[in-house]
């Protein structure tokens, strides 16, 4: 068990393709019972979450190639949940949060008391990636997601979660 670095995808103001190359190649799929690697993956994930308190983190990103991620859980008790090959099933499109396109700086701050503007504010969702330090981004994202996992003792688990 040990606290790991994350994946950085530049140093020294230069981008290191090969932390990119392998950020975005597929994680392998996790097979139960979990062997010894994969317990020890999630003992890492675990120390590691517990020592930066993100929201969350891939094993790929603490360079591990298996599909588990360890992120918040609000409806549990604890601090986080494990999610062993994570995935969307199910999503409405109506469900994806509204962006605000602000292409200069003089529109944003003229259209800045606009009812609808503060309304599509509330809206963006920005992101933040600990292998990208001090860069946020808006995207898309959608407010309700059916999701499919296993837990660590094999239990397949499918609900909704949002927000």
């Amino acid at each position: 068990m040990a606290v790991r670095d994350i994946v950085p995808v530049w140093e020294q103001n230069q981008l290191i393709k090969r932390n990119i190359d392998f950020l975005l190649q597929p994680t392998e799929k996790v097979t139960f019972p979990l062997d010894n690697n994969c317990n020890t993956i999630i003992d890492d994930l675990i120390d590691t979450f517990e020592y930066i308190s993100p929201a969350g983190i891939a094993a790929n990103q603490i360079n591990y190639n298996k599909r588990i991620f360890i992120g918040l859980d609000n409806e549990l008790e604890a601090s986080h949940q494990i999610y062993i090959n994570p995935e969307i099933i199910e999503f409405s499109e109506s469900s994806i949060l509204k962006e605000l396109n602000v292409t200069d700086e003089k529109d944003s701050q003229s259209r800045e008391d606009d009812e609808e503007i503060q309304l599509l504010k509330s809206y963006i969702s920005f992101e933040a990636c600990l292998s990208l330090p001090g860069v946020s981004v808006g995207c898309k994202r959608y407010d309700e997601i059916k999701i499919k996992y296993f837990t660590v003792q094999g239990k397949e688990v499918i609900k909704n979660v949002n927000g």
